[in-house]
């Protein structure tokens, strides 16, 4: 027989990692899905240029009318996951 526990969800060790889960998830569902490039420039620190590179490449960038709008969630995937090689072993 399988063990059952193989398919379910880990949940938190603690009531403080709960507490941290749900706060994480209030956050996500509070932010705004899509943010006009200047919003993005300025919570980012990035140039426009360089937001509008990386949202074309990344499939972030929509246009409505005259107004581009970037999806927040896509470009914090994509940011989540860029780091410099190398980067971790040059602190040590």
């Amino acid at each position: 027989m399988k063990n059952q526990n193989m398919n379910s969800p880990k949940l938190p060790k603690s009531i403080s990692q709960f507490e941290k889960l749900i706060k994480a998830e209030n956050e996500q569902e509070a932010r705004p899905k899509y943010l006009r490039i200047k919003q993005v420039t300025e919570q980012y620190g990035i140039s426009r240029p360089t937001i509008d590179k990386i949202a074309k490449k990344i499939g972030a960038k929509h246009k409505v009318g005259g107004i581009a709008l970037i999806n927040v969630g896509l470009l914090d995937e994509y940011m989540d996951n860029c780091r410099i090689r190398g980067s971790e072993e040059k602190r040590r």
